[in-house]
Formats: structure tokens, sequence, C-alpha cells
């Protein structure tokens, strides 16, 4: 049984831990033994190195890009569809590519990017999606039987969202068409439009 002393003993302990007003909360510190201190040691050591390695390893990709790139516009300039190369270094060797991905046109971008590619090069499409709320009400039926959801009327006309979005009309191989259209250079068009570029290890 406790005591009123105890309990105030207990509220006093409270209050050193955590003084009045701090909300910050006092983790308990145990002592590792020399193995896990050496793990702690390694961990924290290696996850710096990682972390710098990374940062390598971004600006490094971004010159690779840098140079597939102009490769990517050399081809266009040329009338000829952009393929993949395989950039040789000294003995190592990356295969560059470009998708035929744009970066995407949001209502933030979309005028900067018409006043540099023109109105036709963009254009207003209506985006569908599920509607969130009435998928989540009758998710066990829709997932049973997408194309015959037994749920109401009013809900099935409702189920569907129509958002305003943007498109491009052009693919990465037209964009020499659209450079020559809009008396441009190929390289300012590639890099507006932002095709998605990667990088993957080339078989030896």
């Amino acid at each position: 049984m406790h005591t009123m002393n105890d309990q105030k003993a207990g509220f006093a302990a409270v209050s050193t831990a955590r003084p009045k007003g701090s909300s910050k909360k006092e983790h308990r510190r145990i002592k590792a033994p020399k193995k896990v201190a050496d793990a702690i040691a390694a961990y924290v050591k290696a996850k710096a190195e990682i972390k710098a390695l990374e940062a390598i390893v971004k600006l490094r990709e971004t010159e690779i890009k840098s140079f597939g790139a102009k490769s990517a516009v050399g081809m266009i300039e040329n009338g000829r569809d952009v393929e993949s190369v395989i950039v040789e270094g000294n003995g190592d060797s990356l295969m560059y590519t470009v998708q035929d991905v744009f970066a995407k046109v949001t209502e933030d971008n979309v005028a900067d990017l018409r006043l540099v590619l023109g109105k036709k090069s963009i254009v207003d499409v209506e985006v569908h999606m599920l509607n969130a709320d009435v998928l989540a009400l009758h998710r066990d039926k829709v997932i049973a039987a997408l194309t015959a959801l037994d749920i109401p009327e009013e809900d099935k006309q409702r189920l569907l969202l129509t958002q305003k979005g943007y498109a491009y009309t052009f693919a990465l191989n037209d964009i020499g068409q659209v450079a020559k259209r809009l008396k441009l250079e190929v390289a300012e068009v590639f890099d507006t439009v932002q095709p998605v570029q990667q990088l993957k290890f080339a078989k030896k």
C-alpha cells in the first residue's frame, strides 16, 4: 500500500525529471559494451560517408546527364530519333537514356511554358480520377467488382471526378520540328520540357 509520503516522493521525482513547463522527455541512458560501442561508432561513420557519397553521386550524375543531353540534342538536330547511348570513361561505362516523358505541366508553370513553347504546344485536358470518399465508402464492393459496382446510381455518378489538366501536343522526337516552328534552338526546347533522363550500368 502506498502512503501519502510515498505519493509525495513520487511527485517530487517526476518534478525533478521533467521540470514544470517542459515537454521534453528525458530518456534513460545505458552504457553499451565495447562490441556494441564499436558498432555504434562504425554506424555513425558509415552514415556520414553515405551522405557525402550521395552528394558526390548527385553532382556527378548531373554532369554525366548534361553530357548525354548534348548527344540527344545532336540526334534531334540531325533529324534522327533519340536513342540510348553508352557513355564510356576510363574503363567504366554507363548507358544514358532519355524517356518520352516531359516535366509535368501545372497551373503554376503552364503560363511560362506556353510563353516559350507557344499555345499550340500545350493544351487543356480533362483528368479523370476516382472520388476517394465514395471509393472508401464502398471499398469492399469496388474491390470485388469494379466493372459492375453494386452501389447507388447517384454514387456511381459521383465516383469519377473530372479535373482540369494539361498535356503536351508533341513527343520527344518532335522537339526538332517544334524548335523549327518556334525559331528556337533545339537545346532550348529540350531544356524547357526537361525529358526524364536515366543512367544505368552498361553491360560489358
